[in-house]
């Protein structure tokens, strides 16, 4: 089995892993915002969440003023992450590409970390080229 095919068939699922995701994506998205101050200062507020997969941190981030692009491998886990944006109203854009070959240019990077990068709003205009966009 594909890593893509195996995070697709865990998206529908993917929430039972917390105890209590709604609980996780608050308690995540005040870590990370703290950890985007603290680190990239109080103008980072474009973030690119690299491995969104269901969207835990991009829903934790925006409702705290940020803006989120998410990208993961997996389409399931891309849709799922719209879908729950959706519902709650908060704008997230997604694409589906592999995080080795994101189709932003290096440039566009103030900084990045294992999951979440703080960028420019220079990205809203990199077309993506290695990723597919999922409206």
């Amino acid at each position: 089995m594909s890593v893509q095919a195996f995070y697709d068939e865990l998206a529908p699922l993917y929430h039972l892993v917390y105890e209590n995701w709604e609980a996780s994506v608050a308690r995540q998205g005040t870590a990370l915002a703290s950890l985007i101050r603290e680190h990239w200062g109080a103008g980072a507020r474009t973030v690119l969440d690299a491995a969104v997969g269901i969207g835990t941190q991009a829903l934790g981030l925006l409702p705290l003023g940020f803006r989120v692009t998410g990208s993961d491998l997996s389409h399931a886990a891309v849709n799922r992450a719209q879908r729950e944006a959706a519902t709650r109203h908060l704008p997230l854009t997604c694409l589906v590409a592999d995080f080795r070959a994101l189709p932003v240019r290096a440039a566009s990077v103030d900084a990045d970390g294992p999951n979440v990068a703080g960028v420019s709003p220079r990205l809203s205009a990199v077309p993506p080229v290695s990723g597919r966009a999922v409206a």
